[in-house]
C-alpha cells in the first residue's frame, strides 16, 4: 500500500508579517519618540506605549464620543493593566510616561472600596439617552 502525501499545510495562509517592536514603533514620529524615551530610561517600550496611551485618553473630555454607527454613541475609554512581578517595571513605566507625556491629569487614589464607588458616582437625573442632565 502506498503512503499518502502530506497535504496538511497545503492551504495554510501565512498571514501578514508579524508586528515587531521595530515595525510598530517606526510608524509615526510619536511612536519613535516613545521608543526613544523607553530606551533612554530603560523601561519596556510596550509598557511605556500603554502608559502614554492611558494619559492621552485621560485628556480627552468625556463628551467626545464616536458616532453611533451600530447602537448608541461610544466613549473613548481605555482600561489598562500593568502586570509584572515586584520590580518588573510597572511603576517605572508610569513615571516615564509622566515625563514623556506631561499633562495636568487629576489622579485619585481611593482608600477603600466605598471610595472607588464614590469616585464614579454621578448625581442628578438622566435623560432618555442615558445622558446626565445638568
Amino acid at each position: 500500500m502506498s503512503e499518502l502525501p502530506d497535504y496538511s499545510n497545503a492551504f495554510a495562509d501565512p498571514g501578514p508579517e508579524p508586528v515587531t517592536e521595530e515595525t510598530f514603533f517606526d510608524q509615526t514620529d510619536q511612536l519613535r519618540k516613545i521608543l526613544a524615551w523607553a530606551h533612554a530610561r530603560r523601561v519596556a517600550p510596550w509598557a511605556l506605549f500603554l502608559a502614554v496611551l492611558v494619559r492621552v485618553a485621560a485628556r480627552i473630555p468625556p463628551d467626545v464620543r464616536l458616532r453611533g454607527l451600530i447602537g448608541g454613541q461610544a466613549s473613548l475609554n481605555i482600561f489598562a493593566a500593568f502586570v509584572s512581578g515586584s520590580g518588573g517595571g510597572k511603576g517605572a513605566s508610569d513615571r516615564v510616561s509622566r515625563l514623556a507625556s506631561p499633562a495636568d491629569i487629576a489622579i485619585r487614589i481611593p482608600s477603600s472600596g466605598e471610595g472607588i464607588a464614590e469616585l464614579f458616582t454621578l448625581r442628578g437625573k438622566e435623560s432618555e439617552e442615558n445622558e446626565r442632565l445638568r
